[in-house]
């Protein structure tokens, strides 16, 4: 996964976070696989994200887009 955020311009740390935030998903869901999960278990990682995090949102101000939801940027 590093390796193709690096291919689509992203920098070495974004891509490190990207794939610890996919890492992160797919352990709080059991190691389901992210092809099965729906938005409701999305939804419900950012909301466990959102309670359990000290600054769910830090890196937003750093304006890195590469970088997902909860670690970096929001749509």
């Amino acid at each position: 996964m590093t390796e193709a955020a690096r291919q689509h311009g992203h920098t070495e740390e974004a891509a490190k976070v990207m794939a610890e935030w996919c890492r992160q998903v797919i352990l709080f869901h059991g190691k389901k696989h992210p092809q099965e999960m729906g938005r409701m278990e999305v939804n419900a990682y950012l909301g466990h994200v959102a309670k359990m995090e000290k600054d769910p949102l830090r890196g937003v101000a750093a304006g890195d887009p590469g970088l997902p939801p909860g670690r970096g940027y929001v749509p």
